[in-house]
């Protein structure tokens, strides 16, 4: 098994191209966010110039129809902005001269009535070339996405490709599993979005085995994730966090620079732009990292793939080229949140979870 760290769009997208441009068999790949813009087209042109015989693509449904460029196109301050309306529109048109080239594309989650499935996203960004190689991490198709600090891990391993795959087509006919399998010293956990209390019960058993560090990456930290945390801490484990100080959901970032302070985690901010790195890293032996932000919304309502990394030399060249790089990127926190606030901003997001489990239950439809 070969693992390479792909840091940034600016090291993923030159390696993708490559293996787009080799591949023979199939490229199947799935993605949140798939616009219209120059980033999106650039893939688009790479899929319908591939000389493989299988070609197909499976991006969302609320991310492609109704949130561009990181804005929710339905806002009423943005009815009237025609840039988000033509990249809407440029996104069906790329969409469409894709499938009328021979290149497969599913749309897949619609978010229903009044968008009340919004939170049930497939959020998994995978990509599988020929049975051979496989992509994972964070790295989405557009413009705003590729200027974020993120991270995609490409593995060269057969039977972790062709269990990927199987994941892309079951995805692809509507159907989700929860699933798990060991590759040498990786781990990959497939979850279906509806069962995600109990699949997410090894990670959090993970967090709960930390005997001295655990370093974690995210903009989007939340329960069940920091009441485990609350518990290292309580055993004497250093908990150091590194968000974004640019977050593009504000309410996460003054929600965990509440519950950083009242868990004494030690937040670190991290400047510049935004930072969408998923890992955790506990005791130098386990790196955890993926689709799946530590928080509720992917351990309750999302389709995630997590890959958990025991492999020594890839955890140690993730300290070297992101983690120790990161940190020197980061200042720490010394903002206050008044308790009223972060009991507020808990409120809201518990009264949100509350609100779209149950429209779930409610409402019709859904699926792929």
């Amino acid at each position: 098994m070969k693992t390479q760290i792909q840091v940034d769009a600016d090291e993923f997208w030159p390696s993708l191209q490559s293996d787009i441009r080799s591949a023979r068999a199939h490229v199947y790949l799935q993605t949140l966010s798939f616009e219209g813009d120059t980033v999106g087209k650039g893939l688009a042109q790479e899929l319908t110039a591939c000389g493989a015989a299988d070609r197909r693509i499976i991006a969302d449904e609320f991310y492609t129809k109704h949130r561009i460029n990181d804005n929710f196109l339905h806002n009423p301050k943005h009815w009237f902005d025609r840039e988000l309306r033509k990249e809407r529109d440029d996104t069906l048109a790329m969409i469409a001269d894709l499938r009328g080239e021979g290149v497969g594309v599913k749309l897949t989650n619609p978010s229903g009535p009044m968008a009340m499935r919004f939170l049930h996203r497939n959020h998994k960004k995978i990509i599988v070339i020929d049975d051979r190689i496989a992509y994972v991490g964070g790295i989405n198709f557009s413009e705003h996405n590729f200027t974020w600090h993120d991270l995609m891990f490409r593995i060269e391993d057969a039977g972790l490709a062709r269990f990927l795959k199987d994941d892309f087509l079951d995805t692809w006919s509507g159907k989700h599993a929860n699933t798990s399998k060991r590759f040498d010293n990786v781990e990959i956990h497939r979850f279906d979005g509806k069962n995600n209390h109990e699949s997410y019960k090894p990670i959090l058993a993970m967090i709960a085995s930390a005997r001295k560090t655990i370093y974690i990456e995210s903009p989007y930290v939340a329960y069940p994730f920091y009441d485990a945390l609350r518990r290292a801490r309580a055993n004497g484990v250093r908990v150091i966090l590194i968000t974004p100080d640019l977050n593009n959901w504000g309410v996460m970032r003054e929600y965990v620079i509440w519950e950083s302070a009242r868990a004494d985690i030690d937040l670190r901010l991290y400047k510049g732009r935004m930072l969408h790195v998923k890992a955790m890293l506990i005791d130098d032996t386990i790196l955890i990292t993926g689709s799946s932000n530590f928080d509720f919304i992917s351990a309750q309502f999302m389709q995630e793939v997590i890959a958990v990394i025991t492999d020594q030399a890839v955890i140690a060249e993730f300290k070297e080229k992101v983690l120790n790089k990161d940190l020197e990127n980061t200042s720490l926190c010394d903002e206050k949140i008044s308790h009223l606030r972060g009991v507020y901003h808990i409120a809201r997001l518990k009264l949100m979870s509350a609100i779209f489990r149950t429209a779930v239950k409610i409402l019709p439809g859904g699926g792929s």
